[in-house]
C-alpha cells in the first residue's frame, strides 16, 4: 500500500512540475509577443503580465539551480558510499585483519 502512495504523490509531482514548466513557457512566449505593445500608463495588464512573466523565468532558474546542487550532492554522496563499500568488502585479506594464522 505504501508503494502505491508513493507511486500517487511521484504522479502528482510529475504534474505539478509538468504544469509550472508550461506556464513559464507560456508566459514567456506571451512577453515575447507582447513586448512591443502600446502601452497604456501604470495600470497597463500588458505589463502586468510580462513583469510575471519574468519573475516565473527567474524563479524557474532558481528551482534548476537547487535541483542541479540536489542532484550532484546525491551523485557524491552515493559515490562516497559505492567507495567505501568497495574498500570494505574487497580489500579485506588475512594480513590486513592481522589474523593470526595457526597450524
Amino acid at each position: 500500500m505504501n508503494s502505491r502512495m508513493d507511486s500517487k504523490f511521484n504522479r502528482l509531482r510529475a504534474v505539478l512540475a509538468a504544469v509550472f514548466i508550461a506556464f513559464t513557457v507560456f508566459s514567456v512566449f506571451f512577453a515575447a509577443a507582447e513586448a512591443g505593445h502600446d502601452c497604456s500608463g501604470d495600470d497597463c495588464p500588458i505589463c502586468f503580465v510580462i513583469q510575471l512573466a519574468e519573475q516565473n523565468v527567474k524563479l524557474l532558474s532558481l528551482a534548476l539551480c537547487a535541483a542541479g546542487v540536489s542532484l550532484a550532492r546525491h551523485c557524491f554522496a552515493s559515490k562516497i558510499s559505492f567507495k567505501n563499500s568497495y574498500q570494505t568488502s574487497f580489500n579485506n585479506s588475512l594480513i590486513s585483519l592481522k589474523t593470526r594464522l595457526n597450524n
